[in-house]
């Protein structure tokens, strides 16, 4: 129940709210000896440190999910976990260790056959590449990502690549191709119903006025 509602919380845009009712989950799952359960709560919480701009908690996070998803020898925990901590590397500017989590991640996520996470890993290393200064890699990255994203059927996953590669190629001066990415993106999130839209939206006017 306390997961489902920090889900609501985080789904509002309420991540300090989400963080309570994630922080009282997980008290009640180790009390109970819920090892997988503290271990998903964990990720959940991570995410949600990392929206109110706290990595470094998230960081502590992923790490304790990490180690439980091991100890079950959860393959897909460990994959979502390990691309979760290399997220909230990249926001601590730590992309060498951002690097060693999301290519871990990817092996898993081949090796498993999900493809779902392999687009998550690609993308992320896409992302962690830019944030090297390797506009080339990171290109590469984004494309396998969106290869991988639509054979999931992972529909927020592609839109999520679609618009880093945007960014991506407006600020390798490809504009053209900047803004198709951002359009595709757009179209995704509309149909979704998703608020990031407007955001994306805005991105595509801007760059519509610059090249004016």
């Amino acid at each position: 129940m306390l997961n489902r509602l920090g889900s609501a919380c985080f789904g509002l845009r309420k991540a300090a709210d989400a963080v309570d009712c994630y922080r009282e989950a997980l008290r009640l799952r180790r009390e109970i000896g819920h090892r997988e359960g503290v271990g998903a709560t964990l990720n959940n919480l991570g995410i949600s440190y990392c929206a109110l701009g706290q990595p470094g908690d998230a960081v502590d996070c992923y790490r304790e999910a990490l180690v439980i998803a091991r100890e079950l020898a959860d393959r897909h925990g460990e994959c979502v976990s390990l691309n979760n901590l290399g997220e909230a590397y990249q926001k601590l500017r730590r992309p060498g260790d951002a690097m060693d989590c999301h290519e871990e991640s990817l092996t898993i996520a081949i090796q498993t056959d999900d493809r779902q996470g392999e687009g998550t890993a690609l993308s992320n290393l896409g992302r962690t590449r830019a944030l090297l200064g390797q506009p080339g890699p990171a290109r590469e990255y984004y494309e396998r990502a969106l290869a991988a994203r639509r054979h999931a059927g992972d529909r927020h996953g592609e839109a999520a690549t679609l618009r880093d590669l945007g960014t991506l190629l407006s600020e390798t001066g490809d504009a053209g191709a900047a803004r198709q990415a951002w359009q595709d993106c757009v179209a995704i999130l509309d149909e979704l119903r998703h608020p990031d839209a407007d955001g994306v939206r805005a991105r595509l006017c801007a760059s519509a006025s610059q090249t004016d």
